[in-house]
This record gives C-alpha cells, sequence and structure tokens, in this order.
C-alpha cells in the first residue's frame, strides 16, 4: 500500500474513539511532488526520493507578496515548474496589492498572463479580490503554494471561513 498523501482519497477502519487505521489508499488521479532534500531522503547510492505533497488536486494557488517581502518571481517560477511537472493548473495570486508598486504589479500580471497563466490581484488586509478568489475555488480541490511569512498565516485565517470539509467513509486526508 501506498503512503497515504494529502487530498488521497482512503478507505480505513476505526479500531477506537481515537484511533483509525487507512486500509486502502485509491488511485490518484494526479498528486503535486518534489525531491526529497539529500539528508533526510536519501535513499541507496545517495540518489532523492519523491515526495508526494498532495494528491488529487484541480488547481494551485501560488501565492506571492507584492510587497513586505518584495515579490519573489523566482518562487513563482518553481511553483510553477513543480505544477507543469504534474499537469495541475497553477493560478498566481499577487497579494498586498495596496502596498505594492501599481507599475511592478502590472508588470508581473502581464509579463505571467501573456505566457498564459492565470493572475489574480488580492489584499487579504483590505478585502480586495477576495470574491474572485472564492469563485475559483467553488468545486475545486485546491493547494496554496507560498513562502512562509507571517501574513499568509492572516490570509488563511480570515478566509477559512468558506472552505468547508466534507466527512464520509470514502474520505480525503
Amino acid at each position: 500500500m501506498d503512503i497515504a498523501a494529502v487530498g488521497d482519497i482512503v478507505e480505513f477502519e476505526i479500531e477506537s474513539q481515537d484511533i483509525g487505521v487507512i486500509t486502502k489508499v485509491y488511485e490518484r488521479k494526479n498528486y503535486i511532488s518534489r525531491q526529497a532534500p539529500r539528508i533526510k531522503g536519501a535513499g541507496f547510492r545517495g540518489e532523492r526520493l519523491e515526495q508526494i505533497i498532495a494528491a488529487n488536486v484541480d488547481q494551485v494557488f501560488v501565492i506571492a507578496s507584492a510587497n513586505n517581502p518584495k515579490f519573489n518571481n523566482r518562487f513563482v517560477d518553481r511553483a510553477i515548474v513543480c505544477c507543469e511537472s504534474s499537469a495541475v493548473v497553477p493560478i498566481i495570486i499577487i497579494n498586498k496589492i495596496d502596498i505594492g508598486d501599481s507599475e511592478e504589479i502590472e508588470f508581473w500580471k502581464t509579463l505571467y498572463e501573456e505566457i498564459g497563466y492565470e493572475v489574480l490581484l488580492t489584499s487579504a488586509a483590505k478585502v480586495i479580490g477576495i470574491d474572485e478568489l472564492k469563485s475559483k475555488l467553488k468545486d475545486k480541490t485546491s493547494v496554496f503554494f507560498w513562502a512562509i511569512w507571517r501574513w499568509q498565516v492572516f490570509f488563511i485565517k480570515r478566509y477559512r471561513s468558506f472552505v468547508k470539509f466534507k466527512s464520509r467513509r470514502n474520505k480525503r486526508l
């Protein structure tokens, strides 16, 4: 049996009030993965093992800040490569547009749109672009990629109320 990943559809058995055991992992329609770091994921002869980040994904939102921290196109590009290699649709979110340089924001938006990517402009603090983001989430399994900074925690906390989790016998992790 494969190791279960976030998004997998599984069967499980409840063994006690607090313990359940996954008994089957269903075939994935797709998955997003990365190469494990050499230190922790090294296998035989030093090759790097694949780590599955998420499975059965419809789209990935790649979140980058327009300012504080400065927009990081290298992070966005790496995330796009990860999505493309997994045949998953990336959607770029440039957040903090309320405090970013409008010319720079427009430059990056235009650049990514011209090479075929959808770009959403948002401000979690000013609630700009959030309705459009909500509409993109409807009936989709979505993953959010972002560099770890404090503002993303705020973004997720503020808008988690419209994310619904369903429970059933064959569950998504």
